[in-house]
């Protein structure tokens, strides 16, 4: 349940209460095996892929579905048009990545 105190604007414990405030989502996030960063109030979610689970981000979206459930639980709002996904990727691996793809469709073909 949310107090009914507040901190004025621009107050040195801001940051720091609201830390405190958040910190348990970080538990969540690693029930996921999910890694992430965290500062302020910007939280980035991110998972390593190998070549076999490339497309595979399931994991990531169950976590991001709990833990938006967790923020509005906890009175707080996600800003939909600041949560968005990327994938990075080495050259390499890239390649890689579309061999494996490549070679499963041809298996299914099959």
């Amino acid at each position: 349940m949310i107090g009914d105190c507040c901190l004025p604007q621009g107050s040195v414990l801001g940051p720091i209460l609201f830390s405190m405030y958040i910190s348990p989502v970080g538990d969540l996030i690693a029930q996921h095996n999910i890694s992430y960063h965290q500062y302020a109030d910007d939280l980035q979610l991110y998972m390593s892929l190998n070549s076999e689970d490339f497309n595979d981000l399931s994991a990531m979206e169950i976590c991001a579905v709990d833990v938006s459930r967790w923020f509005v639980e906890n009175a707080l709002l996600l800003n939909p048009d600041k949560n968005r996904g990327r994938r990075v990727w080495h050259a390499q691996t890239a390649a890689t990545a579309s061999l494996v793809q490549r070679y499963r469709r041809l298996w299914d073909a099959h």
